[in-house]
């Protein structure tokens, strides 16, 4: 009541008053002895009234606006170990803090001041206050951090130290659900999960979280950016490549599937690579640059004829093997042969760079 009437800040002397009070009269220990039992009655009609808790004290003062002194009672009563200070009060003068000065209410945060402090209303009270990082490390539900990374607000490092603290459902369901947001900020943050926790959250059920839905959708540059990541870090992974010349193929990427066949610090199983490249449609079918990496590296000179002589693509056999490669001359042109392309056309594509050219012969 005072601290309503006179302002928080005039309490100090009042609690000072009252903590300076004499204790409450001893009650008798022979409840029989009259005279005892009357002394007892007579102090005791004379005694101050008791203190209230110092819960209630401390509850008045912050409601009050009293927070310096509820704050000091209480740190006093807890570094003591009374007890007196229950969790949702400590929850309260926590959050009170925060609201009055985000850096001091960190700070007690930190040094875990108020231990008994609930940490899902404390969260909230940081999330509303916009301290996401802070919000996410004290939800004790994975789903509730799941969502807080998607937040624009959530910086990558932020979300991937937080998946990476869970287990890997959790964090599986973790990337999932920024898969999902389909927004580029929340697929970066998933990729950068992808790449660092792969060992952890295993290969295939984030690859396969990356899938796409549609060509140019969010997933599938997300896929190709955690592949391309994987492969950089790992080029020696045969079958790893194999599947992110796979995804290129599927996205049109031309130039980077000309790029990881021509770079021989990449390892890929040349049949299946070949294959794959033989058999691509879209983009990575018009384009022979790749495959051609490929046959030229692993010397699948056969190959490259009869797939560039199906595709009417004979032009960029002519240029391959008079520029590039004059040493697959005989295995092109016994390809083209027993394939059964004309022998005048044969001619023309395997003859020497300052042998006259007849493109009407070559045809597309």
């Amino acid at each position: 009541r005072l601290c309503a009437a006179r302002g928080a800040r005039r309490a100090r002397p009042l609690l000072d008053a009252l903590y300076a009070l004499p204790p409450p009269p001893t009650p008798p220990d022979d409840p029989t002895d009259a005279l005892e039992v009357a002394s007892y009655n007579i102090e005791l009609a004379h005694a101050p009234p008791p203190m209230p808790p110092l819960e209630a004290i401390v509850g008045t003062l912050l409601d009050h606006g009293g927070l310096p002194l509820a704050t000091e009672l209480a740190t006093n009563s807890l570094e003591l170990g009374s007890g007196e200070i229950s969790g949702g009060l400590q929850t309260r003068l926590l959050a009170a803090h925060l609201a009055e000065d985000r850096a001091a209410g960190e700070k007690l945060l930190d040094a875990d001041t108020f231990p008994e402090a609930d940490p899902q209303a404390t969260a909230q009270t940081c999330e509303e206050l916009g301290l996401y990082a802070r919000a996410i490390r004290l939800h004790p539900s994975a789903d509730e951090v799941g969502r807080l990374i998607c937040e624009s607000a959530v910086d990558v490092s932020t979300a991937v130290e937080a998946i990476g603290r869970m287990g890997p459902p959790q964090g599986l369901a973790a990337v999932g659900r920024l898969v999902d947001t389909d927004t580029p900020e929340a697929a970066a943050k998933a990729v950068a999960a992808a790449i660092a926790l792969h060992g952890t959250l295993g290969h295939s059920e984030l690859a396969s979280l990356f899938r796409p839905k549609e060509a140019g959708d969010n997933r599938e540059r997300a896929l190709l950016d955690y592949l391309r990541a994987r492969v950089a870090a790992a080029g020696d992974d045969a079958a790893l490549t194999f599947e992110y010349l796979g995804a290129c193929c599927a996205a049109g990427q031309v130039d980077e599937l000309e790029r990881v066949t021509r770079d021989r610090s990449i390892a890929y199983d040349a049949v299946q690579a070949c294959t794959l490249l033989r058999e691509a449609g879209g983009a990575a079918g018009k384009d022979p640059r790749p495959l051609i990496n490929v046959c030229d590296r692993h010397n699948l000179f056969g190959e490259l004829a009869t797939a560039l002589l199906a595709r009417r693509q004979l032009r960029h056999l002519m240029l391959y093997v008079r520029s590039v490669n004059r040493a697959a001359s005989a295995p092109v042109c016994a390809a083209l042969l027993e394939a059964g392309c004309e022998a005048a056309r044969v001619a023309e594509v395997v003859s020497p760079l300052h042998a006259p050219s007849a493109p009407a012969v070559l045809g597309s």
